[in-house]
């Protein structure tokens, strides 16, 4: 993975898309009691062993924490205010609005 140093440009963000598409993959989009899913709540775990493939966990993603969704749109907007990067923003707002529900 790339490093951030000291000087760097505000504008170049080598992760721009890293941390907010890994999450977003698995935005709550019904709910479900086992797996504490919402509409809009960020995933908070995931797992792919044999005890999830075979439903024995509910970490296929489990939502399951208060603060995931809202660290997410703090990062949400803390991304813009240091890269001014409006596509990213716009690109990420259909995923903002279930968020901040």
């Amino acid at each position: 993975m790339p490093t951030l140093s000291i000087g760097q440009p505000r504008g170049d963000c080598p992760y721009k898309n890293y941390a907010n598409d890994l999450g977003l993959l698995y935005q709550g989009k019904t709910n479900d009691d086992w797996r504490d899913e919402e509409p809009g709540k960020i995933l908070h775990e995931i797992r792919m062993g044999e005890m999830a493939r075979c439903n024995e966990i509910p970490h296929t993603p489990y939502y399951g924490t208060a603060d995931a969704t809202p660290l997410w749109l703090m990062v949400y907007a803390e991304y813009y205010a240091w890269t001014y990067d409006s596509q990213t923003l716009d690109r990420l707002w259909p995923n903002a609005l279930p968020a901040m529900e």
